[in-house]
């Protein structure tokens, strides 16, 4: 399995399938709230500010996944880059070292049918398109619901996120809103770029 790197765009990557129980008005609600605080702390906040939103949403999903002792590394690194350190990456290399060996460790624990289905997000997460997000929530919702009750039960203890996929889908909803509307705005402002558009 190809051990996906986290970086700044997983933070609002994730983003239910049909059969799903319909998103709650709330969830579109949190998620709207969310992104405002984000854009307000990159706008007229400190980039920590930024961090600690960020962040607290990815533990939200993923608790535990980065060790707790390399946060302040974490948010270092973070903070210097986005204060145009282009030096200094995104996400350093011993966060991102801890991460693939606490994945790893995950994988040895979990069962054959576990790791199949955590094989097939990958592969799935590896085709998303940007601003396409929420269908991606659709396609692990359906890679979720095909293994059995105790596999999925035992995904959410480690993937607390497969057990919140409707606000997950929520996020993506908005973040595919927003991604568009920024990507149409550029396109049509002649000779502005936004980076990584």
């Amino acid at each position: 399995m190809r051990l996906p790197t986290i970086c700044l765009p997983i933070f609002i990557m994730f983003l239910v399938c049909s059969s799903h129980p319909a998103l709650g008005s709330s969830d579109i609600d949190e998620a709207q709230k969310f992104f405002g605080q984000v854009f307000n702390a990159e706008k007229y906040g400190t980039k920590d500010e930024l961090f600690d939103l960020l962040f607290d949403k990815w533990s939200h999903f993923f608790p535990q996944l980065i060790p707790h002792e390399l946060n302040e590394t974490f948010k270092k690194s973070f903070v210097a880059r986005a204060n145009g350190n282009t030096s200094v990456p995104w996400i350093p290399k011993i966060v991102e070292d801890a991460v693939v060996i606490r994945l790893k460790a995950i994988l040895d624990v979990v069962g054959e049918e576990a790791r199949h289905a955590l094989e097939q997000i990958d592969v799935e997460l590896s085709r998303t398109p940007k601003g396409k997000w929420a269908i991606e929530v659709d396609r692990i919702q359906q890679v979720f619901e095909h293994v059995h009750a105790p596999v999925q039960e035992s995904l959410v203890l480690w993937f607390p996120v497969l057990g919140q996929l409707n606000e997950l889908k929520a996020q993506a909803i908005v973040a595919d809103r927003l991604y568009m509307g920024i990507h149409i705005i550029c396109r049509d402002l002649r000779g502005f770029r936004l980076v990584g558009l």
